[in-house]
């Protein structure tokens, strides 16, 4: 099951921007709540999700491509997080 990510102070700047202050604090929580598996299954089930209900563009669109694209990298950044924070 998915823990509550707790919420870190000074995350976000008072200017309303999205510097993130304490990356690596906000990593250990991440992990924390969820190992490497678990993460990677998580994104796959989303990603696995959004096919199956059409919410992407057509198969073979820049945009379908982008998607994938997109989650990929989301699963290396995943990945180099991970490597991160077990160092």
């Amino acid at each position: 099951h998915l823990c509550q990510l707790k919420h870190m102070s000074g995350v976000i700047s008072p200017s309303g921007s999205n510097i993130v202050e304490l990356p690596l604090s906000i990593i250990n929580n991440f992990f924390t709540c969820l190992s490497l598996k678990e993460s990677k299954q998580l994104l796959n089930e989303v990603q696995e999700q959004l096919f199956n209900r059409n919410y992407v563009h057509e198969a073979n669109s820049i945009q379908h491509d982008n998607t994938i694209y997109f989650f990929e990298k989301l699963s290396e950044l995943i990945d180099a997080a991970h490597l991160l924070n077990t160092k």
